[in-house]
């Protein structure tokens, strides 16, 4: 509806996706449907990650808002060297940086079950570009990405799933 930039901040006013977040509909899915659902997003990690960067930083080439590439007595801001260090420390290869969402836990994706291949992807604030392999990592180790509801295998599903699709890409 309206986009806007004030102060060094961009805004963007949109309607709201239809459907419902694939946290609430997965319980409800079949497994094809959930196969699908992971097949799609580890597509659009890919098509994503065919934008390429020159240093790990959010989309505006500042800091990229993902903790989890911060460790214990980083300072607070996610400097892109402070991340790229931690990245090298951790044996990733920074010589190519890959544009992802980096937040597609199941809250953040949107599901319609009257159209297959319909799907949005919600809040994009944490996207930029970071190293191959922290694409896969993400889904490997954050609890931010499980389902809301079940044990803790229950919880993991989707996150599961979606590692193991993206490493056999």
């Amino acid at each position: 509806y309206y986009h806007d930039e004030a102060a060094n901040i961009y805004y963007l006013v949109l309607s709201r996706l239809p459907g419902q977040t694939l946290a609430e509909a997965w319980p409800d899915l079949g497994e094809t449907r959930k196969r699908h659902y992971v097949d799609r997003v580890a597509t659009i990690c890919q098509q994503l990650a065919a934008r390429k960067g020159d240093t790990i930083s959010g989309i505006d080439g500042r800091h990229l808002s993902d903790r989890y590439l911060t460790k214990p007595g980083d300072s607070n801001d996610c400097d892109p060297q402070i991340l790229l260090r931690n990245c090298k420390e951790l044996g990733m290869d920074c010589s190519s940086l890959y544009f992802f969402h980096c937040d597609l836990g199941p809250g953040n994706i949107m599901v319609d079950s009257t159209s297959e291949n319909w799907i949005g992807l919600l809040d994009w604030e944490t996207a930029g570009f970071v190293p191959r392999e922290w694409i896969r990592t993400k889904f490997r180790m954050s609890s931010g990405m499980d389902l809301p509801v079940g044990d803790v295998d229950a919880r993991r599903d989707w996150r599961r799933r979606v590692q193991i699709k993206l490493g056999e890409m």
